[in-house]
């Protein structure tokens, strides 16, 4: 099947393993002994659901992708370009395949990339806090052979060589976290304390031995460098011959040597090259980052329609099923089914027994996060000031229902959104990295907004006609 053709949802008829358990669930309920046989079942349902969780699958996969800090790249070697190069290609492939209408675009800026311009002027950018003196520094700056531009470290331009970092004192920690980012991408930067000429020389030094401190490992140590671009004023005493003293004001030259001389060896001929391959190497990165964005949105908007396919057929099966064992028992059934779905159109592709695993797993969490208490909670308020008669009790559990089978599909689009496009996720998910995920999901919907909302939409379809577990 095309990647692309992933909006395209079976009916629920050829989706063996949710019709066998909606089914299972509504021919106990029809059975004569439906007590005996729910209590039968009922500790198997649960075990297998949700609510015994043990503690192992929370404590796998422990080790995020924060944990692993990336190394800083002195140099970018032509292997390194290659690389990049074909990451890139790799994915315009699977662009093509599933965002057809992006590949002309992004075909094109892989073309441009795809050969080193040595040629190309080099571009450096000047950053700092306002009042470092930025302005100052450019006014005295030898353009060749480099043109300048002021840039903020959140923002530097794609094209950047070279990176001029202005300080007057040291730098604030998520300073320095924003410097480590910018040398893990490869970036050559200076770090520039100016306005030596408006502290004492001592001072000087010493701001300078903790900058080179801190910098080990992270800069080399010649790439931190002092200046006064703008010195101030000096007054200026004289003796003169007649025994009298005269006093003038003077400004000192800029004393800006430091840097230059700096400037001068990283730009050499022999530097050049480098300086030109770490841009290609960001662009490249960039543009598979680009790639990769166009991918995961084009399959978001196709798994939403999924997602809510099911949270409806949830609510639908909780009203028409008045046994909480059964209820859990087809609920089982429609979350497999749906991690079964959205696994295909991340090309994850889960077995039966592991969509199993992977919807207790799911339920543990949940309860963990105390996802079952709040939507219980929060519907038992909203339903008291709400004058719902026969269908009350009902609808309540629906919007339970629908409300936790969305938060379990929106969180597994967010966590396979974070895989890489190139490399199928695995069917054993990530506890600590899908842990924070419907946390932050939970998170964003306390404030009530989706119970509300997915409470009216249930409203208006009862009102509408009746919502049978058929119902997609």
């Amino acid at each position: 099947m095309s990647k692309g053709q992933h909006v395209t949802s079976k009916p629920i008829s050829n989706k063996p393993i949710l019709i066998g358990g909606l089914s299972l669930s509504m021919l106990l309920w029809l059975g004569g002994s439906l007590y005996g046989v729910a209590a039968e079942w009922s500790q198997d349902i649960l075990l297998t659901l949700m609510l015994l969780g043990g503690g192992v699958w929370w404590l796998k996969g422990k080790k995020s992708k924060d944990s692993l800090a990336a190394p800083l790249l002195e140099t970018i070697e032509p292997e390194a370009i290659a690389q990049a190069l074909e990451q890139a290609e790799q994915t315009l492939a699977v662009v093509t395949e599933e965002a057809p209408q992006a590949v002309d675009t992004f075909k094109t800026q892989l073309e441009q990339q795809r050969e080193l311009n040595v040629s190309q002027p080099l571009q450096g950018a000047v950053l700092g806090a306002s009042g470092v003196g930025k302005t100052s520094l450019l006014n005295h700056l030898d353009t060749s052979p480099l043109t300048w531009q002021v840039a903020s470290p959140e923002n530097v331009p794609l094209d950047t060589n070279l990176i001029l970092w202005l300080i007057s004192s040291d730098l604030t920690e998520s300073q320095w976290q924003q410097l480590k980012h910018l040398r893990q991408t490869a970036h050559t930067v200076a770090l520039v304390l100016t306005k030596q000429d408006q502290r004492p020389a001592e001072e000087n030094q010493s701001l300078l031995a903790i900058l080179r401190q801190r910098s080990q490992g992270l800069l080399p140590l010649e790439n931190i460098v002092a200046i006064a671009a703008n010195p101030q004023p000096i007054l200026v005493r004289q003796h003169q011959a007649n025994g009298q003293m005269t006093e003038t004001r003077t400004t000192p030259p800029p004393d800006v040597q430091a840097l230059s001389a700096r400037l001068a060896q990283l730009t050499t001929e022999a530097a050049c090259p480098n300086l030109h391959r770490a841009t290609q190497w960001r662009k490249l990165r960039h543009l598979t980052q680009q790639m990769y964005q166009t991918l995961n949105q084009v399959r978001r908007e196709s798994a939403l329609p999924i997602i809510e396919r099911y949270q409806w057929l949830s609510a639908g099966t909780a009203i028409a099923n008045p046994v909480a064992a059964l209820d859990l028992l087809a609920t089982v059934a429609i979350n497999t089914q749906m991690i079964i779905d959205l696994g295909a159109i991340y090309r994850c592709r889960f077995s039966l027994d592991q969509a199993q695993t992977a919807t207790r797993e799911l339920g543990e969490l949940l309860v963990k996060l105390g996802a079952m208490e709040l939507s219980t909670q929060t519907l038992s308020h909203l339903y008291k000031s709400n004058p719902v008669t026969y269908l009350a009790g009902g609808a309540l559990q629906g919007v339970s229902a629908a409300y936790l089978t969305r938060i379990v599909g929106l969180s597994l689009v967010d966590y396979f959104a974070e895989q890489d496009p190139l490399t199928p996720p695995q069917p054993m998910l990530d506890g600590s990295q899908l842990s924070a995920i419907v946390g932050q999901w939970l998170g964003q919907t306390r404030r009530l907004d989706l119970l509300k909302s997915l409470g009216n939409q249930l409203s208006a379809r009862l009102q509408g006609r009746s919502l049978t577990v058929g119902e997609a």
